[in-house]
């Protein structure tokens, strides 16, 4: 199957990572919804990208700031987000910060155990291998999604990405992951090819161009993540 998979909700119809965002891309019948999370202070687990957040007009670590201060900007929970979704879509879940597999993992177990979700619901992924590892011993049953991006000028990626990408794919193939999750900028028909052959699924992102949609599509990807799932 094409995965329709919701950016942070529906993020170019609604503010990213909040309730409303995850309800409009649920209204838009998506196939999974993608998201990140942070630990904070009081030790919640919270879905922001950021690691950083403006309080007071003063700019502060997500890690070091407490859930009172957060919930007041709109910032949900992991288990709010859930809580929300029940089992209607996929979750792919993010693990943004540091520290954040073995919370996730509790709350995922919590959530498979009463019965609102079915292990196949969920994809846990990380641009930190460290956490994505941790994570893969907490959650074994639970799908895997390495993620691999431009982290620095797209010409060194460019030059390089032949062992760079082998390097991830190796990665995911230890973790018997379930996705590569590749930006945009990076896709080749080769790349998809040999993901595929792997028996892993090649997702993008995250594309909101109708036409570099199309294009993706016709060169096979199985999944994309988009602001504008709708578009899809």
């Amino acid at each position: 199957m094409f995965y329709k998979i919701g950016h942070r909700g529906a993020a170019g119809h609604t503010p990213e990572n909040t309730l409303s965002s995850f309800q409009k891309a649920l209204s838009l019948n998506v196939d999974m919804i993608e998201l990140d999370v942070h630990l904070c202070r009081s030790g919640e687990v919270v879905v922001i990208h950021e690691d950083t957040i403006k309080i007071n007009k003063r700019k502060g670590l997500i890690k070091r700031t407490d859930y009172a201060d957060l919930i007041r900007l709109d910032i949900p929970t992991l288990e709010d987000v859930l809580h929300l979704v029940r089992g209607r879509t996929r979750v792919n879940i993010e693990l943004k910060g540091s520290d954040t597999a073995y919370p996730v993992s509790r709350i995922v177990k919590k959530y498979l155990k009463n019965g609102d979700f079915k292990k196949e619901d969920f994809l846990v992924s990380s641009f930190n291998l460290k956490e994505l590892k941790k994570s893969h011993r907490y959650l074994p049953q639970i799908k895997k999604g390495v993620l691999i991006g431009p982290l620095g000028p797209l010409s060194f990626w460019i030059n390089k990405l032949p062992l760079i990408f082998n390097y991830y794919l190796k990665t995911a193939e230890r973790l018997n992951a379930f996705s590569l999750n590749i930006h945009r900028k990076l896709v080749t028909p080769k790349i998809i090819q040999v993901t595929q052959a792997q028996n892993i699924k090649a997702f993008v992102y995250t594309v909101n161009n109708p036409a570099e949609i199309r294009h993706l599509k016709e060169m096979g990807v199985d999944g994309i993540f988009s602001d504008y799932p709708d578009r899809l």
